[in-house]
C-alpha cells in the first residue's frame, strides 16, 4: 500500500494523541499540549514580529508535543520541551519515512528558545529488531557524532503505551514507568531573543489551559 501524505499525517496525529495521554498520566510531566501552533494566534503572531523584527513565525513549524516538566534528578526545577514526533511504519519492504526524517523541525524548534527540543521517532509494532537498529539506532548515532542539541529518542508502539529501546534496537522500558531525561541542553535558549521569546510562548500556552 502505498504512504500518501494525507495519511502519515493522521497516523502521526493519531499517535501523538496517545502519547500525550501517556504523558498526562506521567507523574514526572506538570503539563502537555498537543499540535501547538502559535502562528494561529494573531496575538502571538503580532507579539512575535515585534520582538523578531518582522521575522516570519510562519517559518517556525508547529511543535507536535509542548511539556513542562520536573527536571530529571532536580524536582524543583521544571523545564519547557517540544517534541517533534515522526511515526514510522513498513509497507512493501520500506518505511513511510527517510532514517533522519524529523530532524529539521526539531532543529527549528529550538530558536523558540525552550530548554530542550527532541525528536522521537516511533515504529510501529510490527518493526523488526534489524530495522531498529538499521534506521533509528543508526541515526542516533550520527546525532551523537554530530553533537546535535537535540535529545532522540526510539520508542515502539504498543498501543496504550511506548517501549523505548536502546541504540543496539534492546528494549530498555515502558515510557509510562520511567523518568524522562531530557540531557541535551538548548545552545541557544539563553539569548536574549529566545529568552524573551520562550516567556512569551510559555504565557500564551498558559492562558489556554
Amino acid at each position: 500500500m502505498e504512504f500518501t501524505k494525507k495519511r502519515k499525517a493522521q497516523r502521526e496525529r493519531e499517535c501523538v494523541k496517545r502519547l500525550c495521554k501517556v504523558l498526562q498520566d506521567h507523574g514526572q510531566i506538570i503539563y502537555v499540549k498537543a499540535d501547538v501552533r502559535p502562528a494561529s494566534s494573531s496575538i502571538f503572531r503580532n507579539k512575535w514580529n515585534k520582538l523578531t523584527g518582522g521575522i516570519g513565525l510562519k517559518l517556525q513549524p508547529q511543535i507536535d508535543i509542548l511539556l513542562e516538566a520536573e527536571r530529571y534528578q532536580e524536582p524543583r526545577r521544571t523545564i519547557l520541551c517540544g517534541i517533534e514526533v515522526k511515526y514510522f511504519e513498513k509497507t512493501d519492504s520500506r518505511f513511510n519515512w527517510s532514517f533522519y526524517a524529523g530532524i529539521d523541525e526539531a532543529i527549528a524548534t529550538l530558536n523558540y528558545g525552550l530548554d530542550h527540543s527532541a525528536l522521537w521517532q516511533i515504529f510501529s509494532l510490527s518493526t523488526k529488531k534489524e530495522d531498529l537498529v538499521q534506521y533509528g539506532a543508526l541515526f542516533w548515532k550520527h546525532i551523537k557524532k554530530l553533537e546535535l542539541p537535540i535529545d532522540f529518542t526510539i520508542l515502539v508502539d504498543k498501543g496504550s503505551d511506548f517501549h523505548i529501546h536502546k541504540e543496539d534496537g534492546e528494549y530498555s522500558f515502558k515510557l509510562s514507568e520511567n523518568l524522562i531525561a531530557f540531557n541535551r541542553q538548548n545552545p541557544i535558549k539563553d539569548e536574549p531573543l529566545q529568552n524573551q521569546l520562550r516567556k512569551m510562548l510559555y504565557e500564551w500556552c498558559k492562558s489556554r489551559r
